[in-house]
């Protein structure tokens, strides 16, 4: 290490000369190896982080999901059970049938708004396609305490709950 020892050393067998320049050589070699280490551990902490957020993000969705299908399907009852005087003279494969229509009504009508949520749910406009959704069909809000639904309201009663919204 020394600088004043003869380089001639260098040529014996099993002898090793290192000077300052060859140490520092060694340490900057390490060191391009560490920040490159570096770099790639960023590089998976950020990837992780963000399907970690994505998956949050989608968590999201899953409520609405079941408060959308829940809601139609309730609006359906609903509306059979006002139907079901004009219904009860129906066989009772011809009753299956129309609740089975209905259902798959539902299914169809629900197959483009879900898939939608299930797309936007890793992104960062996830949750406000959620929102828009929730409001479209008039879903309540999860922090909300009135969880009365807009669909199926008589047109009276949406225009009191637009009232009472407004102020």
């Amino acid at each position: 290490m020394p600088r004043d020892i003869d380089p001639s050393v260098n040529d014996i067998d099993n002898i090793y000369l290192y000077d300052v320049d060859d140490l520092r050589h060694v340490a900057d070699a390490g060191l391009k190896k560490r920040r490159l280490a570096a770099e790639d551990a960023e590089k998976m902490v950020e990837a992780e982080a963000d399907s970690f957020l994505a998956r949050c993000r989608s968590q999201e969705v899953a409520p609405t999901i079941v408060a959308l299908r829940e809601e139609l399907h309730r609006v359906r009852d609903s509306e059979l059970t006002r139907f079901d005087a004009r219904l009860r003279h129906l066989q009772p494969e011809h009753q299956k049938l129309v609740v089975e229509l209905t259902t798959t009504l539902i299914n169809k009508i629900l197959h483009r708004p879900i898939r939608f949520l299930k797309q936007q749910a890793g992104s960062v406009d996830g949750i406000g396609s959620v929102d828009m959704i929730r409001k479209l069909f008039g879903l309540a809000d999860n922090t909300e305490a009135d969880t009365t639904p807009v669909i199926g309201l008589e047109e009276g009663d949406r225009e009191e709950r637009k009232r009472e919204e407004t102020g």
